[in-house]
Formats: structure tokens, C-alpha cells, sequence
């Protein structure tokens, strides 16, 4: 058996603080983990109307820069689903400031607790895991790498002053911030929305620059953020997502991870042929407290999500993504499926699979796969996108906001659910005896 090192499910660490039900009616949100919503207060605007234009002579002039450690939470490291929001606001940020965001590698910014305790290479790149984003303006690429780290932010401020006098023949910045505080981000948000606002009305300010250094703790900022925008809802038009709907950057994501991802369905198929394929996520780890994951709770999800899909003649595959390290647990979940669902459903791990065929093409052609991908957040990226393409339910047993007592995959009422739910009884005793004996024996 392939050693289990993966952290899937720990991955998607950008929680959702929406209340929701302990029953659900839907089972087919299949946004790939990870992907920003639009938020419902997001104001809503005709597309004629978006996006405030860059002139060439500013267009990506202005720089806005995060990494640096901010005590005392040294919160610089986070799971990928929060680099990627991250990400997506900073870049929509920098298109409306005419700005490019400069960050550290994802050796200093991604968390080594989603990656069974080790740093990724510093290698990497955020292109490898496919985080891009391109301005609509001129398809040019939102960030730019820093290639070294320096918790220092004035050390920082130092070297981009550096950069951008190297980029502009020799002229320095005429603005540079470094917000240190929660306190600062409003003031210096102020000045520099002031700031933009003259680059692009002053002739006189046509070669100036601004550097903006800050750390990168979006929780902190968010409501401060949005609502500086909705202060001013005389230039509404153009403000950027997720103030509006109004984007100023496309994702353009990966065509390597595209092609890997074909590849990989491609083996699922042939694996557990289906009809229909669909994800549970299961997480455990730090969120074993808030959701209940035990085997008869799980059971009685499973076949209440399922439940009616054996009167008709389609057949799912149902693949486990899951940061439960514990074989005996996984071996227990497939038992449940195989035992309680019969023929019709069919169970693969998808965590064991997918890293057994990431091992084997890098082994097979390090050239063109080379180890620096083979980490966690790579096999997320690329789960991520498999599931974005070929998914066609999504069951999630994860915190309390993602712990549902059912996610039904055909349409059902929630009267429906409730007498199922109350009904249904399940012997599952001989699974849980053979869980008990293999942690035994482990």
C-alpha cells in the first residue's frame, strides 16, 4: 500500500462563517475547494460600467507587496484555499490601483502543517500550483515573485525602492507605506486611494509611483476594506472585487496541471467506471471536535445522501479526500460504502491514488516532473481541478458549518430527509469490529 503523507482535506482552511443547517437539500456545489465566491453584498453592476482604465504611462507603475511576519501573530503562512483569496483580491486590488502585487515564494507563505510538517522546495513557484491571474487590460501576469524572504518590512520597502528604480530609470517612489497595524490599514488605504486618484488626473504625477507593503492577514482588514469603498459610492462603478462584482483580473490557472489532471481522471475511470463521480471530503485532524466523523454518524450520512439512487440504473463512484492519516479508518469508510450502498456506488481513495500517480511520473520523467511538485498543495491544486471538471456531487463532513446529517444527491424535501433519518437503521457492527482489530494490530 502507498504511504498515506497526504493533508488534503487540512487544506481548505478559508472557512466559511455563513450559518447553515443541519440538513441540507443540495449536494452539487462542485466550485472547486479553494475558489473565492462572490459574496452576496457584493454590489452588482452592468459590465459597461466596470473597470476604471489604466492609462499606459501608470499602467502596473505602483507596487503593493505582502510576506513580511507582522507581530505578534506571525500569521505570515496559510493554507492554499487562503492564499488563493488572497491572491484574487490583491491582483483585482492592483488592477484598480494600476499596481502589480509582489510576494514571497510559496516556501515562505504556505503553512508546513498542511504539508506533514516540512517547507515546499523553495523552488516552487505559485505557478507551479497554478495561481495565476492576467490583468484585462493587457494580459499581463498580476504578480511578480520577490525570490528571497525578509521579515523585515523596512528592509523590505528598502529593496522594492531598489526594483522600482531599476524599472523606472532611476526614479524613486513618491509613496511608500508600510502598514504594521490593524490601526494603519484604514489610513493607509485613505492615502493611498487618494494618491491613485491624483496619478491619474495630475499630469504632473504622471511618473509617480507608490510602494505599499502589507501583511497579509485578511481577517483583520476585510470589513475596513469594504466598507472604505462603500463610503464612496459616487466612484462605485469601478471599485474592485469583492467590493462589487467588478473584476479586474482573469485566472489563468495552469495548462501543465490542466493536462495532469485529464490524465488522472482518465485513470479513475478505468479504476471505478461510473457514470457519475463525486467527492466526500472528510476532515478530521483539527476539526475532529467540531463535526462528527465517527463510523455509524457517517454511515447514516452516506446512505441518507444516497438515498434513492438504487432505484434507477446510474452508477457513482465515490472518491475520499481526507487529512485522516489512520488506514484503518480509511479502510473502514470504503467498507461502509461497499457493505451499506452495494454495487451501484463504488469507492476509490482518491489521496492514495492521486499520489501514487504523481510518484509515478515523477519517476518515470523528473524532467518534466520534477520533485519540487511533489507536496501537498501540488496533489490539492490537482485534486481541485479534477474535481472542478469531472465532479457531479460534493459531500462534506468537515467543521460544524460543513457537518450536515444529510446531503442528498437526488432532489429531496427536507420532510423527506427528516423520516429518513429517523427511519433508517443501520448494522454496521461487523465494520467497526474490524476497525477496532486493525487498530489493533497497527
Amino acid at each position: 500500500m502507498v504511504a498515506l503523507q497526504f493533508n488534503i482535506v487540512s487544506l481548505l482552511n478559508m472557512a466559511d462563517r455563513r450559518p447553515m443547517s443541519k440538513i441540507k437539500t443540495v449536494a452539487g456545489d462542485t466550485r472547486s475547494p479553494g475558489s473565492p465566491a462572490k459574496k452576496d453584498s457584493a454590489i452588482q453592476l452592468p459590465a459597461q460600467q466596470c473597470r476604471r482604465p489604466c492609462p499606459s504611462h501608470i499602467r502596473h507603475r505602483n507596487i503593493i507587496y505582502f510576506g513580511f511576519d507582522w507581530p505578534p501573530w506571525d500569521v505570515n503562512r496559510a493554507g492554499i484555499a487562503d492564499r488563493f483569496w488572497l491572491l484574487s483580491i490583491f491582483s483585482n486590488m492592483a488592477g484598480y490601483y494600476c499596481a502589480k502585487v509582489y510576494l514571497d515564494k510559496p516556501h515562505e507563505l504556505l503553512e508546513e502543517r498542511h504539508n506533514n510538517g516540512v517547507q515546499v522546495s523553495s523552488d516552487l513557484t505559485w505557478e507551479d500550483l497554478g495561481l495565476s491571474w492576467r490583468f484585462h487590460d493587457d494580459n499581463t501576469s498580476t504578480i511578480m515573485e520577490m525570490g528571497y524572504h525578509e521579515p523585515d518590512p523596512h528592509v523590505v520597502v528598502t529593496k522594492l525602492q531598489q526594483l522600482l528604480s531599476k524599472a523606472n530609470k532611476n526614479k524613486k517612489a513618491t509613496l511608500v507605506l508600510s502598514t504594521e497595524s490593524v490601526e494603519q490599514f484604514p489610513l493607509h488605504l485613505d492615502q493611498i486611494h487618494r494618491f491613485s486618484q491624483q496619478q491619474l488626473s495630475d499630469p504632473d504625477l504622471a511618473s509617480s509611483t507608490f510602494i505599499w507593503s502589507i501583511e497579509p492577514v485578511w481577517f483583520l482588514w476585510e470589513e475596513q476594506y469594504v466598507n472604505f469603498f462603500k463610503s464612496k459610492p459616487e466612484e462605485a462603478f469601478a471599485f474592485p472585487f469583492p467590493v462589487t462584482d467588478c473584476e479586474y483580473v482573469t485566472f489563468h490557472g495552469s495548462s501543465f496541471l490542466e493536462s495532469m489532471t485529464a490524465d488522472l481522471m482518465e485513470l479513475i475511470k478505468q479504476t471505478i467506471p461510473a457514470e457519475k463521480y463525486g467527492l466526500i471530503h472528510i476532515r478530521r485532524g483539527d476539526a475532529i471536535e467540531e463535526c462528527d466523523t465517527s463510523l455509524p454518524k457517517l454511515a447514516k450520512y452516506i446512505a441518507c445522501s444516497f438515498q434513492g439512487t438504487e432505484q434507477g440504473d446510474t452508477t457513482y463512484g465515490l472518491l475520499l479526500s481526507s487529512d485522516e492519516k489512520d488506514p484503518c479508518y480509511r479502510k473502514a469508510v470504503s467498507s461502509i460504502v461497499e457493505n451499506v450502498m452495494g454495487g451501484h456506488v463504488k469507492f476509490l481513495d482518491l489521496d492514495i491514488t492521486t499520489q501514487s500517480f504523481l510518484d509515478e511520473r515523477i519517476q518515470s520523467n523528473p524532467k518534466v516532473y520534477p520533485h519540487k511538485i511533489n507536496n501537498n498543495y501540488f496533489l490539492f491544486q490537482l485534486q481541485s481541478m479534477y474535481f472542478k471538471s469531472g465532479m457531479s456531487f460534493n459531500l462534506k463532513q468537515r467543521r460544524s458549518i460543513q457537518c450536515d446529517d444529510c446531503n442528498p444527491i437526488l432532489q429531496k424535501t427536507e420532510e423527506e430527509i427528516g423520516a429518513f433519518l429517523q427511519s433508517v437503521s443501520l448494522d454496521i457492527s461487523s465494520i467497526e469490529a474490524e476497525y477496532q482489530a486493525c487498530i489493533a494490530q497497527s
